[in-house]
């Protein structure tokens, strides 16, 4: 409700201060189009359908210097407009035409690219062929930069521009398996899945090394190879039939990142794995991985992981009871179960 007191306001503001292919947003626009953002998806209706908004957040998807601008302009406008498919298209035209990675703008026509496949996969199809050139064999598939001596495995803080590339890349990939329909029949959406868990699979196994000539920077392969693990989670958390498709050796695979040799790799795939799991958007194995911190270095990250395993432990403890006395099917034994996995 406070929010929605602003929100007109905030639309104003965004609209006068657009980007263009010149002309950079404002350093906050980032941030107001994400609250916009999260709005729009609880009360379409209160957003504005103004014509000249609606210009204006196109330009957002265009020409914003920051991908995440982008990716929630996009996202108000599926929200909010009425013609949305015609604005989705219209992007993903003028996004496909003459795109390389010298093109204007590259990461911010990926972010947008990212996020028509998700909220408008009809318009995303119309292109897919040069999407998926775009994605995979001009970003994921080459590098601009290989690595010409055998530098060690390591972490950088701030990615260079085709890290981020390759990792929007993906995102592309992932959100055009989470555009479809989760169902029974799981036929077409595992000849969707499947070449993509290859790819994921691969960075995954291989430490982030997705190409036969083994020269992406180390510094890249790092952080593709988390971007790949916690996309996968995303995909399991989104879809039944994805969460099917895991199998054991992949299972096994993805669960070693917990014990990667860089810290911030560790950290930010168990956090993922925490985050799903307290939603109970993902299936009750992926608990399994978080006792592998058994014997992990940093003390801050398996004390934190101890307490997060006790609380739920509680929590399914709670439930059972309650279950129990209103006669209803609880969690049984989650934890004990865990351990046959474990084992």
């Amino acid at each position: 409700e406070v929010l929605g007191t602003h929100v007109q306001e905030m639309c104003k503001d965004l609209e006068t201060h657009a980007p263009t292919a010149d002309k950079a947003e404002q350093s906050s626009a980032a941030d107001t189009l994400k609250a916009c953002a999260a709005f729009s998806r609880k009360f379409p209706a209160e957003i504005s359908k103004d014509r000249k908004f609606l210009l204006a957040l196109t330009n957002y998807a265009l020409y914003a210097r920051t991908p995440q601008a982008a990716k929630h302009a996009v996202s108000i406008i599926m929200a909010a407009a009425d013609k949305k498919e015609m604005y989705a298209k219209d992007l993903v035209r003028k996004l496909t035409k003459d795109c390389t990675h010298t093109s204007p703008h590259f990461l911010t026509r990926l972010a947008t690219m990212s996020q028509i496949c998700r909220l408008a996969p009809a318009a995303a199809n119309s292109e897919s062929d040069a999407i998926i050139k775009v994605a995979l064999t001009d970003t994921l598939l080459s590098n601009r930069a290989p690595s010409t001596k055998n530098e060690g495995y390591s972490w950088s803080n701030t990615p260079d521009q085709e890290t981020l590339a390759k990792e929007w890349a993906l995102k592309i990939l992932v959100n055009r398996c989470r555009s479809e329909e989760d169902s029974a029949d799981s036929v077409s959406l595992k000849d969707v899945v499947s070449p993509l868990y290859n790819i994921l699979s691969t960075l995954i196994v291989d430490e982030g090394e997705l190409l036969p000539s083994k020269d992406t920077p180390p510094r890249q392969k790092s952080r593709l190879r988390l971007t790949a693990a916690r996309l996968l989670l995303k995909l399991c958390s989104h879809l039944h039939a994805c969460e099917a498709l895991v199998t054991p050796s992949l299972f096994n695979g993805t669960a070693l990142v917990a014990l990667d040799r860089l810290l911030p790799v560790r950290t930010g795939f168990v956090n993922q794995i925490k985050k799903y799991l307290s939603q109970n958007r993902l299936n009750q194995r992926w608990y399994t991985i978080l006792f592998l911190l058994a014997y992990e270095p940093d003390t801050d990250l398996q004390s934190s992981t101890v307490t997060w395993l006790k609380s739920r432990a509680q929590a399914f403890v709670r439930h059972q009871q309650q279950a129990q006395s209103s006669n209803k099917s609880g969690h049984d034994n989650v934890m004990e179960l865990l351990f046959a996995r474990l084992l």
